[in-house]
């Protein structure tokens, strides 16, 4: 911009960096949460064809009950320890 010092310019520019790295890092997390949904939606078939295989019609839903606790505590120790594994800011 005409008549701006160098400290100016160069504050500008920081700004614009940090601007654009958090565009990227919010972009690789929406991307990264997107697919996470498309791979549970193809495991929820999965576990609802594998429940339909084993157990029997009648009474199912307690057996769904006990499958989906499981897989929450499952799935909560997962990203327990993928958070605890990642690299700190």
């Amino acid at each position: 911009m005409a008549g701006e010092t160098d400290g100016e310019r160069e504050k500008r520019l920081a700004i614009a960096r940090q601007v654009r790295e958090e565009v990227q890092s919010r972009t690789v997390t929406v991307i990264t949460t997107a697919l996470a949904l498309v791979a549970a939606l193809f495991w929820q078939t999965a576990i609802t064809d594998t429940i339909k295989t084993f157990m029997p019609v009648s009474g199912a839903w307690g057996y769904e009950l006990l499958v989906a606790l499981g897989v929450t505590v499952c799935a909560a120790l997962a990203i327990y320890f993928l958070t605890k594994s990642a690299p700190k800011k």
